[in-house]
């Protein structure tokens, strides 16, 4: 969902995270705010891009001999796609169960499963990104 112009002026003038817009918004500078809220922050969101591969790597050697044939067998389904989502909440709760008591995948994959959004990313979705014609649009009605 893109981020409305209103939502971003809101985001521009409020400043509810504190990244430091005022100066920028002050100096008209559009270009310094789109950078600032397409730049990674400390706030972790889920990917939607995850390789089966990475997911492989990230299973210690250990815990596939300890999966019964019913986890490896549904290990085995979602792997088939080559890439999968885990902003699903279903993904999540599956690899959960494939992965009972085997904590040490259990963490390794979570890690893999997030990474740093953009403050643009937490307003309007994976893959939002803002252009200093979107900020001027916001803030003055005009590009």
């Amino acid at each position: 969902m893109p981020i409305t112009p209103t939502a971003l002026a809101s985001e521009l003038n409020t400043d509810p995270v504190g990244l430091g817009y005022a100066a920028l918004v002050a100096a008209g500078n559009d270009a310094g705010c789109a950078a600032k809220l397409n730049t990674p922050t400390a706030t972790l969101g889920f990917r939607n891009d995850i390789k089966s591969s990475e997911i492989v790597n990230a299973v210690v050697a250990a815990d596939f001999a300890a999966l019964t044939q019913l986890q490896f067998a549904k290990l085995n389904l979602m792997l088939l796609g080559g890439t999968l989502d885990a902003t699903s909440s279903n993904t999540r709760t599956i690899f959960l169960a494939i992965f009972t008591g085997l904590s040490s995948t259990i963490t390794a994959l979570t890690a893999l499963a997030q990474r740093p959004y953009t403050r643009a990313e937490v307003l309007g979705g994976i893959g939002t990104a803002v252009s200093a014609s979107d900020v001027g649009f916001a803030l003055r009605g005009s590009k």
